[in-house]
């Protein structure tokens, strides 16, 4: 009679790391080998980094399901953006401000769902003071930014919370007021409006962990470009100029939205940044063009394979 483990082998290869039986591998521990399901997956093998990932890029409720075994996951949650200025005569307008970006490392999951939100952005109109929803996911909740506009010609809140940029000043909405502030990013306050140039967005916080060119085969081009390689998110947006010519605001790296002018309205935020909009865009008495849109937020998971 031939010994047993040389009858193992011959079913499929084993030794000392375990035994397979076709192409599954069956650990020498017993314990599962981990799967997980939920978002839009990048596996690693087209990752290149040894690394799944799970993105969440649709506003609203979903689940991350695991299927069998555990092992330990890094997260990011960035909450909603808030939207640019849209409500304040004809001065520039504020910049929106960007929502919280969130980082953790090493947290165990196991079998089981697990809830995930993703928080929307908020229109530009009408929207003052307006708070965009949060994200969240394991327990960790990212708050939205807040829209403008916030005080006359001021920069944003402070930096990681995602305030509102500040408004263009009022003389009745008529002329010869202040540009727009910008909007704080999450990692930045904005930067205020001067008598006519408006403030620029504060930037972003960076999350080396997740890189923008690792996520091309889902996400689309101006957000990779946007994130970039060194992982940025929630930029605030950009205060608008109070006349023509004049230089409107940037917005803030990260995605942050452009501030608006004579000639052309704020940008929005770049999707799924949690970045601000941009303010609209002033002309003596009247809104000449309205304000961007803030961006909504995102979540993504990643775990080694």
């Amino acid at each position: 009679m031939a010994p047993i483990i040389s009858r193992l082998s011959s079913l499929g290869g084993g030794g000392t790391g375990g035994f397979s039986f076709g192409k599954r591998k069956v650990p020498s521990g017993g314990s599962a080998v981990f799967s997980a399901t939920g978002g839009s997956l990048i596996p690693s093998a087209i990752s290149g980094t040894g690394y799944n990932y799970h993105i969440f890029a649709t506003s609203g409720s979903s689940t991350f399901t695991v299927t069998s075994g555990s092992t330990n996951i890094d997260y990011l949650v960035v909450g909603g953006g808030g939207g640019g200025s849209n409500t304040d005569g004809g001065n520039g307008g504020g910049g929106g401000g960007a929502g919280r970006v969130t980082y953790t490392s090493s947290y165990s999951v196991s079998s089981g769902s697990y809830p995930i939100t993703v928080g929307t952005g908020v229109p530009a109109a009408g929207n003052s003071g307006v708070v965009a929803p949060s994200s969240s996911a394991f327990g960790t909740t990212s708050p939205g930014g807040t829209s403008g506009p916030g005080y006359s010609g001021s920069p944003g809140g402070p930096s990681g919370n995602g305030f509102s940029g500040g408004s263009g000043s009022g003389q009745g909405g008529c002329g010869g007021g202040r540009a727009g502030g910008g909007g704080a990013g999450a990692s930045a306050n904005g930067a205020g409006g001067s008598s006519y140039n408006g403030g620029a967005g504060g930037a972003g916080l960076a999350v080396p962990q997740f890189p923008g060119p690792v996520f091309s085969p889902v996400m689309p081009p101006g957000w990779i470009s946007a994130v970039g390689p060194t992982g940025l998110f929630g930029g605030g947006g950009g205060g608008a100029d109070e006349r023509n010519p004049g230089p409107a605001g940037l917005g803030g790296p990260g995605g942050g939205g452009r501030g608006g002018d004579y000639d052309e309205g704020g940008t929005p935020g770049v999707t799924n940044t949690g970045s601000g909009g941009g303010g609209h865009g002033g002309a003596g008495c009247v809104i000449s063009r309205s304000g961007g849109d803030g961006a909504p937020g995102i979540v993504i998971i990643r775990y080694l394979t």
